[in-house]
């Protein structure tokens, strides 16, 4: 998927198609992990048999909708919401679905594993693991990351920021934000494109 965000794109849309497929066997699920490490996806599931689950999940398969020109994303319930053109620029955008807008992870099961992991005598995959997971259970819920390196970030800066410089800039005005757990350049927050480009303008010259 060529898009900044392929990854969550990709992981998304995996998850999508098993929910679709455990809906049509009157199944629910509850996605306990799901990630992204050494060029493979990981998810850890619990199903249910369960109609009440399986509606709720139903209603958590949407589309992500990305313009190529100027990065704005956009989620979308239903794909006749979808008309083709940005609602920012108007120039033609690409349609990522249906795919999962749930979250990739349980918290109390997340927090459950960084308790099994041993603290005294722990390996180099032990913490490994560890700060995967510390990393995992600090990101929002939000379905899609932006990258440090994208073109509308680039233009209002000298240099490529670090990830945590942003998810401080905007943290201190007041939007939440986090690092992707699966993309090194990644962060998220329920900042939209151009409240992000504003924090950026005003702090340009501090940066």
């Amino acid at each position: 998927v060529k898009v900044p965000f392929s990854y969550e794109a990709g992981l998304r849309i995996l998850l999508g198609a098993i929910v679709k497929e455990a809906i049509k066997l009157d199944f629910g699920v509850k996605v306990l992990l799901a990630y992204y490490l050494d060029h493979y996806y990981r998810i850890f599931l619990v199903k249910y048999r369960s109609s009440r689950v399986a509606n709720e999940n139903a209603s958590l398969i949407g589309f992500i909708e990305y313009c190529p020109k100027c990065e704005l994303r956009r989620v979308l319930r239903q794909v006749e919401e979808y008309e083709g053109a940005c609602t920012n620029c108007k120039h033609a955008t690409i349609l990522l679905g249906p795919l999962w807008l749930g979250p990739l992870h349980d918290r109390e099961f997340i927090k459950y594993m960084l308790e099994s992991i041993g603290r005294e005598e722990e390996d180099t995959f032990d913490r490994r693991i560890r700060k995967l997971l510390t990393k995992i259970i600090s990101e929002i819920d939000q379905p899609f990351y932006y990258r440090v390196d994208e073109k509308a970030f680039l233009s209002l800066t000298s240099r490529e920021l670090s990830p945590k410089t942003l998810v401080t800039l905007l943290k201190e005005e007041g939007y939440t934000a986090s690092l992707s757990a699966l993309d090194p350049k990644g962060f998220k927050t329920d900042a939209k494109l151009d409240d992000i480009l504003n924090v950026l303008k005003r702090n340009v010259t501090i940066i």
